[in-house]
């Protein structure tokens, strides 16, 4: 088999909400880059996969507005 089967290094979206106007726009591409979350800042436009049930797995962009660490599980 040939080709490359390894994770992609960026990912791309079509934004369908005006949550992030006026900074990004509705149908707006956002391309991704998976970092270290250690390295995130507050500030930062992240997407991620929603952990509310009611959304089913939905990729959310937003940014940053607080970071906390919770020792007890050892993220953030």
């Amino acid at each position: 088999m040939k080709g490359d089967y390894s994770a992609p290094v960026f990912n791309a979206y079509v934004v369908m909400s005006g949550s992030m106007l006026p900074t990004i726009q509705v149908k707006d591409i956002v391309v991704t880059k998976k970092v270290p979350e250690e390295k995130l800042e507050v500030g930062d436009i992240i997407t991620f996969i929603s952990p509310d049930t009611r959304f089913g797995g939905i990729s959310v962009t937003h940014r940053i507005i607080e970071k906390y660490y919770d020792e007890s599980i050892g993220s953030y």
